[in-house]
């Protein structure tokens, strides 16, 4: 993609109802300007609008934004862009994130992701032990009710039970996710999207180390350019889902999601 394309990438109109904003964590290896090469930690934001359609809204480095000033102004650049409702955001365990996202859009339900989880698990498996534990930790974020919830949550403990870091690590996500189980099974479903973020996580995954560095965050993201129009230019779910999805949100929601159906 050329330059024009990538600046009309940064700057195009956003929409204006967002179902949801999905955040990407992911370290990279950043060299500017001949310096000593640093890992750092980006977050790739994707949205999903009021008809379903996942789009890429942008990539920043977390951690050069020190502040939670320095979070509401890039939230309020994307407001400036377009976006007028967001209802849910599903994000990292960042808490000037979340405390910028709620001064930005008084509306949004806050969720933290699971990629907390599998990150911190992640230290101390195998790869392939790993995506069995991915499913593992999906029954706990979006098992149809609270006590299929426990009957996961109890699973977990069985098979850890003789690993007391593992579950005082653990202990706080496990009370957060809980509290979740106050939101419909379905839209729960919906805007975790498990098998897009895990999907899409690994193929950002294998962009970040594509290099043995990157010289800029505007090289990182021509990387990501073709991801971001595939994933654009498909349905992550059927129309028979999206109109049950939006009809819940109705339900809660009508005065702010009624003028963008």
């Amino acid at each position: 993609m050329n330059n024009n394309n990538f600046n009309e990438l940064s700057n195009r109109s956003l929409d204006s109802c967002l179902i949801s904003i999905l955040v990407f964590p992911i370290k990279f290896y950043y060299k500017p300007n001949d310096l000593q090469t640093m890992e750092k930690e980006l977050y790739i934001f994707f949205s999903c609008n009021i008809r379903g359609v996942r789009k890429y809204l942008t990539t920043v480095i977390a951690d050069d934004l020190i502040k939670t000033s320095d979070w509401y102004n890039l939230l309020l650049s994307l407001k400036n862009r377009g976006i007028n409702v967001l209802l849910y955001a599903v994000i990292p365990n960042n808490e000037k994130l979340s405390k910028a996202l709620k001064l930005v859009f008084n509306e949004v339900n806050i969720y933290i992701s699971f990629s907390e989880i599998i990150n911190k698990i992640n230290k101390y498996y195998t790869e392939t032990y790993s995506r069995n534990f991915y499913e593992v930790i999906k029954k706990i974020y979006i098992s149809h009710n609270i006590n299929d919830f426990n009957i996961a949550y109890n699973d977990f403990c069985e098979e850890f039970v003789n690993y007391d870091f593992i579950m005082e690590l653990l202990e706080n996500d496990f009370k957060r996710v809980k509290n979740y189980y106050n939101t419909d099974y379905e839209i729960r479903r919906f805007i975790f999207s498990l098998y897009f973020y895990r999907d899409t996580f690994k193929t950002i995954s294998v962009i970040s180390h594509s290099k043995k560095y990157f010289n800029s965050l505007d090289e990182f993201i021509n990387e990501l350019i073709p991801t971001i129009q595939r994933i654009e230019s498909r349905m992550f779910c059927t129309k028979n889902e999206l109109m049950n999805i939006i009809n819940k949100l109705y339900i809660n929601y009508k005065d702010l999601i009624k003028s963008y159906l």
